[in-house]
C-alpha cells in the first residue's frame, strides 16, 4: 500500500517514540484517559486498553464490548504516523477518525460504557 511506503522515515520513528514516551508517562502517573482526567468525559478511544487486554486474553466478546473498533487501532496509529507524507493517508485518517467519532457518539448517547 503506497500510504505506508514512508513508514520507516526518521520523522515517523520519532513520532512513534514520542507517542510511546507520552503513553508511558501517562501510565506512570496513573492518569489514564486524558479526556476523562481533564474534562471528566470519555474520549473516542476510551475502553481501548481494556479491549486489547481482553483480546490478548482471547476474550473477543469482552474486547468488542469495551471498544468495538479496537482492531482498527494499529492501522490508525500507522496512518497517523504517515499522514504528513501522503494525501492517501490524510484521506484514510479522516475516514478512520470519522468512524471512531461516530461510534463514540453512538456509545455515548445509547450505551455509555465507562
Amino acid at each position: 500500500m503506497n500510504a505506508f511506503k514512508n513508514w520507516n522515515t526518521r520523522k515517523n520513528r520519532e513520532f512513534v517514540i514520542l507517542a510511546l514516551i507520552f503513553v508511558g508517562v501517562i501510565n506512570i502517573l496513573q492518569i489514564g484517559c486524558l479526556s476523562r482526567f481533564v474534562f471528566h468525559l470519555p474520549c473516542p478511544f476510551c475502553g481501548m486498553s481494556r479491549a486489547w487486554i481482553s483480546f490478548l486474553n482471547l476474550n473477543i466478546s469482552d474486547a468488542l464490548y469495551f471498544h468495538p473498533l479496537f482492531w482498527l487501532a494499529p492501522l490508525y496509529v500507522m496512518v497517523l504516523a504517515d499522514w504528513i507524507n501522503s494525501k492517501r493517508s490524510q484521506k484514510l485518517l479522516f475516514i478512520l477518525t470519522t468512524v471512531f467519532v461516530v461510534v463514540f457518539l453512538y456509545r455515548a448517547i445509547f450505551l455509555y460504557i465507562p
